[in-house]
């Protein structure tokens, strides 16, 4: 049975088909029905979209409240699909959640993504290189591989 993955699928397919000029057709309600993992798979599957503007993401803060989520896998996805979109009041969150969060699994993509937004580049450069000898000694090596400090 698809229903959970096509509610995520149908949800994320309405975000990325939306004109932003046609009124929003989106609601707070739009989740209050999903499950954690739901949530995980919709903010993935629009992740994974080559292109989602910021305006979107930002229209998409005002009515899910993605930044108040203590939800460590809702957060890494969210903040990851802030820095894609290049939502600048978004960095030091992102830069706060890596600091903190000594995974692997969600520190190296982070890093990977601020690497590629070449304006923040030097300043997760900076980070990293200031918390790198609190972090464990494989996730500084792979980060400053993915920084191309090594």
């Amino acid at each position: 049975d698809t229903t959970l993955a096509d509610e995520c699928s149908n949800l994320a397919k309405k975000w990325v088909e939306w004109d932003v000029k046609s009124p929003v057709p989106f609601s707070p309600n739009d989740l209050t029905s999903f499950l954690p993992l739901q949530i995980q798979d919709f903010l993935g599957a629009v992740l994974e979209e080559n292109e989602f503007p910021l305006l979107k993401v930002k229209e998409m803060q005002k009515f899910y409240k993605f930044d108040t989520s203590n939800n460590a896998e809702v957060k890494f996805r969210w903040l990851r699909l802030c820095l894609k979109s290049r939502w600048e009041d978004k960095v030091d969150v992102a830069l706060k959640f890596v600091t903190e969060q000594g995974r692997m699994k969600y520190v190296r993509p982070i890093f990977r993504d601020f690497y590629n937004w070449k304006e923040m580049r030097q300043k997760a450069i900076d980070v990293y290189n200031k918390n790198k000898d609190n972090m464990m000694f494989m996730t500084a090596d792979a980060i400053a591989k993915d920084l191309h400090l090594k």
